[in-house]
């Protein structure tokens, strides 16, 4: 099916596109949404359509995003269990599927992802770099997502931002495989299309075009697979679930699936099954993973907000909102965190996580005394001398900071990230202290091992100035 133009559209329906562009810019995004729904179920491949649509399901969300409205979800399972068995037999009605997700929430990156893999079988590729470059605006750092965009970029001979797209990958994870090759590949295209190759074969033209019709279905191939594969690993866990409801590592299993797949409602709330069994009561990881998958849910939403400030980063509203988003699951992070403390006192990993939340907050009293406790437990035992230390400091007990550094500098025999930090904080707290010459000799020792360790240089440098 071929992407139709704006200006293919009947006249009449331009007028009503026209009119739902303009009321959304009055502050009636309802009416656009509406309209624009009515299109699309007559004409799918029009992009044109589907993005005046994505504009007012932003602005109709962005009006009723404050508050705890953004903490609540619509279960994905049945939308998505449906969309995947929808997306090789026919892709558009998977495509409808998909925006049924989105009219509820436009960043809901499964239902994106659903979408775009689903332009991508019916042969709109546009329309699937539409829905890849929205979950790009919302987790820049999923490569999957990266790699299903990179191959719809590739498919339209957008050889440079398919270039890009890999280059963005490498940067994450420098031995992506098929991000090198979506480069090579990228970069042949963009050779043929600068024509440095017109005068060659026949022939060997001919193969590069057949390269590139295969790199289309390859694409296709993957964005199908992948989908196939978890949702038929979900459905499969969910037919032992069914024969064994008992079994808490059926139920860890499809978390994990919805986790992977970005369905942070489902992953929640299959957890929260598990919780409810008498198995699950007991487990207390089972806790401590469903609250940070929901600080993951609640991220993807202050992702999404933040990637709205920097289109938009006079707008105050907009800002307000982030900022209040932000408290609310620092907020959050607190009050789970002093619940475990308070129900598992001699878990001491507890501890230093409410300890370095409580020294974000400024609380440096409330933070030593939790990093008193946690430096019990061996694992946690250096970070806790370290931030204790900090928090020490933060409080002007510089003396005290000192005594906790010096501890830590000797217990720790390795030069690593950890003791530089260590000694770079002891340092700070000499020089706070006015004794100076102790600061310098401990900065002269990160200068040794590390010249390029934050403003060292510029600090013994500094000092032999003063000689």
């Amino acid at each position: 099916m071929p992407e139709l133009n704006l200006k293919e559209l009947d006249p009449r329906l331009q007028k009503q596109l026209q009119s739902a562009d303009q009321s959304i810019a009055r502050g009636n995004p309802n009416y656009a949404v509406d309209i624009c729904a009515g299109i699309l179920k007559q004409h799918p491949e029009c992009l044109e359509v589907r993005k005046i649509l994505r504009k007012a399901q932003r602005k109709l969300a962005s009006s009723k995003g404050k508050g705890s409205s953004m903490f609540s979800g619509v279960t994905n399972a049945p939308f998505m269990v449906k969309g995947a068995s929808q997306i090789k037999k026919d892709p558009i009605a998977a495509m409808e599927t998909a925006e049924k997700m989105l009219k509820v929430n436009p960043a809901n990156i499964p239902a994106l992802r659903l979408l775009g893999q689903a332009a991508a079988m019916a042969d709109l590729p546009l329309t699937a770099i539409f829905a890849f470059e929205d979950i790009k605006s919302i987790d820049g750092k999923n490569i999957e997502n990266l790699m299903m965009l990179g191959e719809a970029y590739l498919s339209v001979n957008q050889s440079t931002e398919a270039i890009k797209t890999g280059d963005a990958i490498l940067a994450i994870n420098p031995a992506h495989g098929d991000a090198s090759d979506l480069i090579r590949r990228a970069s042949v295209t963009q050779t043929i299309e600068k024509g440095k190759w017109e005068e060659q074969d026949t022939d060997f033209r001919s193969k590069i075009k057949d390269e590139k019709a295969s790199v289309q279905l390859e694409m296709q191939a993957r964005v199908v697979n992948d989908a196939d594969s978890l949702q038929s690993l979900i459905m499969d866990v969910y037919n032992k679930i069914q024969a064994e409801p008992g079994n808490i590592n059926y139920y860890k299993q499809i978390t994990d699936y919805y986790r992977k797949l970005g369905d942070h409602e489902n992953a929640i709330q299959w957890i929260a099954y598990a919780r409810s069994l008498p198995a699950g009561a007991a487990d207390t990881t089972l806790e401590a993973l469903q609250s940070e998958i929901y600080v993951e849910q609640v991220q993807a939403v202050i992702n999404a907000k933040q990637a709205e400030v920097d289109q938009d980063p006079e707008n105050p509203t907009l800002r307000e909102e982030l900022e209040s988003y932000k408290r609310q699951l620092h907020t959050y992070r607190i009050e789970e965190a002093k619940i475990r403390v308070e129900k598992y006192p001699n878990d001491y990993n507890y501890r230093f996580e409410l300890g370095c939340l409580h020294f974000e907050d400024g609380q440096m009293d409330a933070a030593v005394q939790q990093f008193q406790l946690s430096q019990r437990n061996p694992k946690v035992r250096t970070k806790s001398l370290l931030f204790m230390g900090r928090a020490f400091k933060g409080g002007n007990k510089f003396d005290l900071a000192i005594d906790q550094l010096l501890t830590l500098k000797k217990e720790l025999v390795l030069m690593d990230e950890l003791k530089k930090s260590a000694i770079y904080e002891l340092a700070d707290a000499y020089e706070k202290m006015g004794r100076k010459n102790e600061a310098v000799e401990e900065f002269k020792i990160l200068y040794q091992n590390d010249i390029g360790y934050r403003d060292v240089a510029d600090k013994i440098n500094a000092f032999y100035a003063q000689q």
